[in-house]
């Protein structure tokens, strides 16, 4: 039996032991493939666009949020986005077993986006391996 070896590339190397980087393309993935509530239709648009603003490593740190890992599975992530109650008063709620994120019905993308970075902020603080 004949086998065969071949050369990675440092990042291919990365990604075969560690996952993708949370690049916009990642996220563009989990995307096209997330499962999002119908309550919840415009929060999840606004989400996809706040995460287009972000910088990788600031999406690291959503995504370690929202998976417990700062860095997502080749080929994407099978996200569920539900809803939640509380409206604006309420923060965003992370089920990292099951990479659920379920959304109060914010009336503002700029609340949204504000509620996010504290949720995302407050689980980093206490629990972080960036």
């Amino acid at each position: 039996r004949r086998r065969t070896f071949f050369l990675l590339t440092a990042d291919e190397l990365q990604a075969q032991w560690s996952g993708a980087a949370v690049s916009r393309s990642f996220v563009a993935s989990c995307r096209a493939t997330a499962t999002v509530h119908p309550e919840v239709a415009q929060q999840a648009q606004w989400l996809w666009e706040v995460l287009d603003e972000l910088d990788d490593a600031e999406r690291a740190r959503w995504f370690r949020f929202l998976t417990g890992s700062s860095r997502g599975p080749r080929g994407g992530a099978n996200l569920r986005i539900g809803p939640r109650a509380g409206g604006d008063g309420a923060f965003p709620f992370a089920h990292a077993c099951v990479s659920s994120l379920d959304l109060p019905s914010y009336s503002s993308r700029e609340l949204l986006r504000e509620r996010l970075g504290a949720a995302v902020k407050a689980a980093h603080d206490k629990f972080t391996d960036l």
